[in-house]
């Protein structure tokens, strides 16, 4: 009776790509949080952006987004929870207590919102986005948080932060292509 009166409810996401007999490609995400209100936004290709730092020493990014993108966003525009840009590539946030984010670098830093955004602008692929998170951190605000994200050519990867180091895994490293709260 105590565990009942005392329990919370549980917000547990789940994200993961499916592939079709006709080589279709699926992903999908369950978004359990204590609220799923939000805005849909379309985000234009060519436009100036600069990462919102609340830290003032921190060294901010700047760049131009290559693609359009269509995003989830409950925090304001630039801040989405997830979406899919011209080119195919989607991207989902899950919440990670376990991520242990580096205090300390000379790379520019973006939000854990805002890193969603800042690759859906620059990558249209796995590769590409592999190679845009080498570039920057993330410096978390609301919630510590990993990613699972796919192109169109049906890769998929994570990315989490664990020990405050970067851990991408893909291909052989993720036999299932799906994510959940938890490393």
């Amino acid at each position: 009776v105590l565990v009942l009166l005392t329990s919370r409810p549980a917000y547990s996401c789940t994200a993961f790509h499916l592939r079709s007999h006709t080589n279709t490609h699926y992903m999908a995400k369950s978004y359990d949080w204590h609220s799923g209100r939000g805005y849909l936004m379309v985000n234009r290709a060519g436009r100036q952006k600069r990462s919102f730092l609340l830290d003032p020493s921190g060294v901010a990014v700047s760049w131009t987004s290559r693609y359009t993108s269509l995003t989830f966003n409950q925090f304001g525009k630039e801040f989405p929870n997830g979406g899919i840009n011209s080119r195919g590539l989607a991207i989902e946030i899950l919440a990670l207590r376990h991520s242990r984010f580096p205090t300390r670098s000379k790379r520019g830093q973006l939000n854990e919102a805002q890193w969603i955004q800042f690759q859906l602008d620059t990558s249209a692929t796995i590769e590409e986005m592999v190679a845009q998170a080498q570039r920057v951190m993330i410096k978390p605000v609301v919630q510590k948080a990993h990613y699972f994200a796919c192109d169109a050519g049906g890769e998929c990867a994570v990315f989490e932060y664990l020990k405050g180091k970067l851990r991408i895994s893909r291909g052989d490293d993720l036999p299932y292509p799906a994510l959940t709260n938890h490393p």
